[in-house]
């Protein structure tokens, strides 16, 4: 998520993988439809506040962190049945067999998602996600658009690729992930109001990477084995929605746009 993050905040873009780059520009093409938009953006914006929330609360204040991932858990099942009225099978684990291979997705989540602890997208060896699998008839029908947008272009100036966010493995710590700052990034084109809220989603969910209560040695007292197990359970529930949601259809809309982004640029090699 960190990775996607990058893909759209960062002038340039950002890989996702250690082969796969996905400029900026991919999320301001023109003419692509995307599914379901205002369904994904709620979903998104009522996760990124309850993930807003957790992030106010006090490392040390154990009872008020477990009740605020309680909290967090009944906004990711709304969601979450938000996202499976709405997408079907394009969200959730019928399907994810497809994409993880033959790992179970419960393990490659914890491999290759959503947190340093959980692990994160786009960073390990291996991609349980393939965009070939993920693309649709749909994304092939020539659509009559402009591509790009002004805003786009006007944002890109001032970095370099060499300033380019790498896909980092599981094994990174956060401190080598590359910096963030959404409220520094302008968003444009015809899918702003989508882009926005998911660079907000992927900052916000950064905060499960920060909970010292997962660390023996970072808190001043024992954390009772109660709280902790169901500390785990949420977290392990967070990252799962996070897998089997948020990134399988923003997987999916990214191929979508990626397909038009590379006709057209076929198209212009050709002219």
């Amino acid at each position: 998520m960190r990775s996607l993050y990058q893909t759209i905040a960062h002038a340039r873009g950002g890989y996702i993988s250690t082969r796969l780059f996905i400029p900026r520009e991919v999320w301001y093409i023109k003419g692509v439809k995307l599914k379901a938009i205002d369904e994904k953006i709620n979903a998104c914006d009522i996760v990124t506040a309850a993930l807003l929330k957790l992030a106010t609360v006090k490392q040390d204040e154990v009872n008020q962190i477990f009740e605020e991932m309680q909290t967090l858990e009944g906004v990711l099942d709304r969601a979450q049945q938000t996202l499976s009225k709405k997408l079907g099978n394009d969200v959730g684990p019928t399907g994810a067999k497809a994409l993880y291979g033959d790992q179970p997705p419960s393990e490659a989540i914890g491999n290759d998602m959503v947190t340093t602890k959980a692990g994160n997208i786009g960073g390990g060896t291996k991609s349980y996600f393939s965009l070939r699998k993920l693309r649709t008839k749909a994304s092939n029908q020539a659509l009559s658009s402009g591509f790009g947008s002004a805003a786009a272009a006007a944002t890109t100036g001032g970095e370099s690729f060499a300033s380019l966010p790498m896909a980092r493995n599981s094994t990174d710590g956060v401190e080598a992930q590359a910096k963030r700052n959404v409220d520094a990034v302008q968003f444009g084109g015809p899918h702003a109001q989508y882009i926005s809220a998911l660079a907000k989603l992927f900052d916000s969910a950064q905060i499960l990477d920060h909970l010292t209560v997962f660390e023996e040695g970072a808190m001043a007292q024992k954390v009772p084995i109660k709280l902790r197990i169901g500390l785990e359970l949420s977290h392990r529930h967070a990252a799962e929605f996070f897998g089997l949601y948020i990134c399988r259809f923003v997987l999916a809309d990214v191929s979508l746009l990626l397909d038009k982004f590379v006709k057209r640029g076929s198209e212009w090699v050709a002219q």
